[in-house]
């Protein structure tokens, strides 16, 4: 199989394991509101945003271990692959060991002294946490195996496994009602049971076909773990910029305009992340071939991942969004009932933004792939921090809550630009063919469809009103992509696909 084909069967995978989890997610978020109840969920939401911090060193180990493993396995060299899983494993290990420290020397301390809980509710919120804690650091345990399966491309096993971790889930807490201990107890022990199931899936599974990569052997050279650490720190500075952000932007809210409006833009926030995993499904599929193109002497196949990925994710991401952009409106309405303040304005500036950040989705495994990240997270971090206290003085100076994705867009821009400068300076990157091939194409697919914000307004409000919209956006919006959007040889192979489809 090309790896084009691979590429495109690995995003497929991603794509169905995002509709099955998110679907599976709505359902659960409804089913534990009504199962434990306003006090009680008030209780497992607090204790949870306690181990935040363990979910921001989690995912910049992730980013870590895939990267140093996609590298190794470019390579094609077993003694080095085994070599990057054990260093990463042994770091891995101490930071979950680390972790279980500190929480019960501090974070006991905390929930018992600092959370304004009923007095006979603090057993079931420690015990609560300190599941959460342990099975927190045994799953930070597993991700070096998790590595080893995402470098060798193998996305059918973690699509497969987390299809599983969301349904089990969905099970489990649909029956939590027929059991007979308390709510949080029997929230905690489903939590652990599943999540210690997946660590062992993942463990299991590469123990038996990946025998020689995950071999246990110790490196006791210090300096062996050196760069890995570092880079981690660099991706942990980028994941603690995105989370201060994005809680800071509640905070400030909050602060100048009350929880009606901190309740329409966390509606925006959940919107955003599905649109960020959406857009980032194609890229991460294609991540292991950038990460080892770049670093090879194929250097060229990775700048044109890069470029097209760009451009392929930008119009997924279009085909999707143009009819919430549309009737953005009425499809709060159908999915709350009442539409609060605000809501309609911080939805459709979310989207722009989530359009925005998909033109550059595809750089991060670029610049994972060189030794340079420093100054791209530094200067990305920045821009995220300066947004988030600019938006603080402009409410200060009387300016609607809006005006906070407002800026948000005026940053995403803007840290578009940075990186696109740094790539050149730093990493030789070729710009003028970037802008050739996506970013022109981008322009023009938006131009011929703008139209279309003309025209659906005037529709007359009839039953199934989004579905018709929907129809007419996705036919208007794919022509353009083909027309317009797509180079001649890439339209030449759709119409091949299309042919051969038809004649089997």
């Amino acid at each position: 199989m090309s790896n084009n084909r691979i590429i495109l069967k690995n995003s497929i995978l991603l794509n169905i394991k995002f509709l099955v989890t998110s679907f599976s997610g709505l359902i659960v978020t409804r089913i534990l509101f009504k199962f434990f109840g306003v006090s009680d969920y008030g209780i497992v939401s607090v204790v949870s945003s306690l181990v935040i911090i363990i979910g921001l060193i989690n995912a910049s180990m992730v980013t870590t271990t895939f990267r140093f493993l996609s590298l190794a396995n470019a390579s094609s060299d077993e003694f080095r692959i085994n070599k990057v899983f054990n260093i990463s494993f042994t770091i891995h290990l101490v930071i979950g060991v680390l972790i279980i420290f500190l929480s019960e020397k501090f974070g006991v301390w905390y929930v018992i002294n600092n959370l304004n809980l009923p007095p006979q509710r603090v057993p079931d919120a420690l015990f609560l946490f300190r599941v959460l804690v342990y099975t927190s650091a045994i799953s930070l345990v597993s991700v070096p195996y998790q590595g080893v399966l995402y470098s060798n491309e193998n996305f059918f096993i973690i699509s497969m496994i987390e299809i599983v971790k969301s349904l089990s889930l969905l099970i489990l807490y649909s029956s939590m009602r027929f059991f007979t201990l308390n709510k949080i107890v029997n929230y905690s022990i489903v939590n652990a049971i599943v999540t210690l199931v997946v660590a062992g899936l993942y463990i299991i599974y590469c123990i038996k076909y990946n025998k020689t990569s995950v071999r246990l052997k110790f490196q006791n050279k210090l300096s062996e773990y050196k760069e890995m650490f570092f880079f981690s720190t660099w991706v942990l500075l980028g994941a603690t910029a995105q989370t201060a952000k994005d809680t800071g932007s509640q905070l400030v809210l909050n602060k100048f305009f009350g929880t009606v409006v901190n309740s329409s833009f966390g509606i925006a926030a959940s919107i955003s992340i599905f649109v960020r995993i959406l857009s980032n499904n194609i890229v991460q599929a294609a991540t292991p071939q950038i990460i080892s193109s770049s670093s090879s002497v194929n250097s060229q196949r990775g700048l044109q991942l890069v470029t097209y990925l760009s451009k392929y994710s930008f119009f997924l991401l279009f085909i999707t969004t143009l009819p919430f952009l549309l009737e953005t409106e009425l499809v709060i309405k159908y999915w709350l009932g009442d539409v609060p303040i605000y809501a309609v304005v911080f939805c459709k500036l979310m989207l722009f933004i989530g359009l925005i950040d998909s033109l550059s989705s595809s750089f991060s495994a670029f610049i994972s792939s060189s030794e340079k990240i420093k100054w791209f997270q530094i200067t990305t971090s920045s821009v995220l921090i300066f947004g988030l206290l600019f938006s603080y003085l402009l409410f200060k100076m009387g300016y609607p809550p809006q005006y906070i994705s407002l800026i948000y867009i005026g940053t995403s821009i803007f840290n578009l630009f940075i990186v696109l400068l740094l790539m050149k300076k730093l990493l030789k990157f070729n710009i003028h063919f970037l802008f050739k091939v996506s970013y022109s194409r981008v322009i023009k697919v938006l131009a011929t469809t703008s139209p279309i914000f003309i025209l659906i307004p005037k529709i007359a409000i009839i039953e199934f009103r989004f579905i018709y919209v929907a129809i007419i956006s996705g036919i208007w919006s794919i022509s353009s992509i083909y027309f317009f959007g797509l180079e001649s040889n890439e339209r030449k192979s759709i119409s091949n696909f299309v042919i051969h489809f038809f004649k089997r």
